[in-house]
């Protein structure tokens, strides 16, 4: 699980992003997303002028895949950047009908419980990928009256790279239970 050490909420909740100490490791692992995106870039930035565009091949082996990738590193970057933000969801029902359902609904998602105090739930999820990689994601709830804020953070063993898309499909699926009136 990514360290939340000394998470602020009331902070967090007025700045619209997780407030809480940044460790090293985290800090490394930024650095290093940056370093490879601002890397493939510049790569692609210095390749594409040199090719060949008079041969079709030339344009499909070489400009495609550089535009492609330097495509994925921004993407990257930018959710290393946002990984912190928090997503908001407006409800409307009072913060302990929230807290009954954001802990069904992210449990049924296979997630456990980590952390339950009177305004943040953290829940946790660990998977295990291809050759052995351990996976946590980190789900973290800030609850009040009539709104949810919520990050996914996603920790590896080697480089914490950020969920791409789970956030998304969480905030959506949320949205419709959240959005029910009659949700018992």
């Amino acid at each position: 699980m990514r360290h939340l050490v000394d998470l602020d909420v009331s902070k967090s909740i007025n700045k619209k992003r997780l407030i809480a100490k940044m460790e090293w490791a985290d800090l490394l692992s930024q650095l290093t997303i940056y370093l490879v995106a601002v890397v493939f870039i510049l790569l692609s930035i210095h390749i594409i002028p040199t090719a060949d565009f008079s041969n079709i091949n030339d344009r499909l082996s070489i400009v495609l895949p550089l535009v492609l990738l330097s495509s994925a590193s921004l993407y990257v970057a930018y959710r290393k950047a946002t990984e912190k933000h928090l997503l908001r969801i407006s409800t409307s029902f009072n913060a302990d009908k929230n807290k009954a359902i954001l802990s069904k609904y992210i449990c049924s998602k296979g997630y456990k419980t980590c952390a339950f105090r009177k305004d943040c739930l953290i829940f946790k999820k660990t998977t295990i990928g291809e050759l052995m990689d351990y996976r946590t994601k980190t789900a973290v709830f800030i609850i009040r009256d009539n709104l949810v804020l919520f990050t996914i953070l996603q920790e590896n063993l080697r480089l914490n790279w950020p969920t791409f898309f789970s956030h998304l499909t969480i905030k959506r699926e949320l949205e419709e239970i959240l959005g029910k009136p009659d949700n018992d």
